[in-house]
């Protein structure tokens, strides 16, 4: 069987039109790949301030632990010693009245 030239042209065409559809749809689908990967960009960008407000965070809360600790121990030491010396003069007291 032969083509005639009016069969092979509209073939021709057929050829030609399903490549740009092919050439159309590549683009389109570039086009999206494009967006999404802009979206992960942001995405990630997001997360990494996120991470570093996040870590700010738990370095102002180790430092708020710190002299809450250091705070905490000076008191009792303070009270140890005030207990302490009232102790001492307690003692102090019963030695002069009872010594002399």
């Amino acid at each position: 069987m032969e083509i005639t030239p009016q069969e092979a042209r509209l073939l021709a065409e057929q050829i030609a039109r399903l490549g740009d559809r092919i050439e159309a749809r590549f683009a389109h689908l570039e086009t999206l790949l494009e967006h999404q990967q802009a979206l992960n960009e942001e995405q990630h960008a997001a997360l990494a301030r996120e991470q570093a407000a996040l870590a700010a965070q738990l370095q102002d809360h180790e430092v708020r632990l710190r002299e809450a600790l250091s705070t905490v121990s000076q008191f009792k030491l303070l009270t140890g010693l005030a207990s302490g010396g009232s102790g001492l003069a307690s003692l102090a007291a019963l030695w002069k009245a009872f010594g002399g």
